[in-house]
């Protein structure tokens, strides 16, 4: 009810929100949400009215018991109540963006595996929808399974053909690099062409851009290790050295304990930064 309010007396806001979040409509399509966009920014801001609400009791609540000062505590509670649904808000309007992103990149993380084992099923002697099925049956795992049964469900339960299933099927994928691959396999049914030629090609593609991207990672890796070994290592032994020589000339406060932290802390995290930066390397 209240999001039906906010739904009517703010529409001027929230087709001026649309309008700057041009592919929110879009998004919540590619993502099966069974809401409009007008819908979905209406209910971010009852949600974000509400936090208005509970943020300014909330905070000058508690900051008049911390400072026993009134006029601060209303003011301080204001200005955070205003802030922390405006962050709120803006969060929420990229998070079908967010999701997403997630998904394509997950789906076409599996395409250089699906694609070339999707191509062993296919053949021009049997039906697509059949070859789905078969595939969907043998990998029930992939993210392209998910997508393959939509498509499937079309032809068995919707009543639509392989034609009008694929093309329907194309508006709603996720990742542009599976809907650029289902085109391809209604351009090649509209002209009687291979499938089974299509798909094989099209996974050696995958498998040769894999291969490429392998490569490339090996490089980055070469050079991320010889930064890792200049840069923590030697660095790190340079340090303690460097130290140690200068003690000699000059004492150094607390130099063991310097040198402790060098060894035990400071190289422990920066190695687990870099372990977190090497698992962008690998494809």
């Amino acid at each position: 009810m209240i999001t039906e309010f906010f739904l009517t007396s703010f529409k001027p806001l929230i087709d001026y929100i649309i309008k700057i979040e041009e592919d929110l409509p879009i998004n919540l399509r590619l993502l099966k949400y069974n809401v409009s966009a007008e819908q979905y920014i209406a209910k971010g801001l009852t949600i974000s009215f509400f936090l208005i609400t509970f943020s300014i009791v909330f905070f000058t609540v508690l900051f008049s018991v911390v400072t026993r000062n009134p006029a601060f505590a209303l003011t301080t509670s204001l200005i955070i109540s205003l802030g922390l649904p405006l962050i709120f808000f803006f969060i929420y309007l990229k998070i079908p963006n967010i999701k997403l992103s997630s998904i394509e990149s997950k789906i076409e993380k599996e395409m250089y595996e699906a694609i070339p084992i999707f191509s062993t099923f296919v053949s021009d002697k049997i039906p697509l929808e059949q070859s789905v099925k078969n595939f969907i049956e043998a990998n029930p795992n992939f993210l392209i399974s998910k997508e393959f049964k939509e498509f499937y469900n079309l032809i068995k339960y919707g009543g639509l053909d392989v034609i009008s299933a694929l093309d329907k099927k194309i508006e709603t994928t996720p990742s542009k690099k599976l809907r650029d691959f289902l085109f391809g396999l209604l351009t090649i049914i509209r002209t009687g062409g291979s499938i089974k030629d299509y798909t094989a090609k099209v996974a050696n593609d995958e498998i040769e851009e894999y291969r490429n991207k392998i490569r490339e990672s090996s490089r980055k890796l070469t050079l991320f290790f010889e930064i890792y070994m200049i840069a923590v290592v030697i660095g790190s032994l340079f340090l303690i050295i460097i130290t140690s020589v200068f003690s000699l000339i000059q004492p150094i406060p607390n130099l063991i304990e310097l040198q402790f932290f060098i060894v035990f802390f400071l190289v422990p995290i920066i190695s687990i930064m870099m372990s977190k930066l090497l698992q962008s390397f690998i494809p």
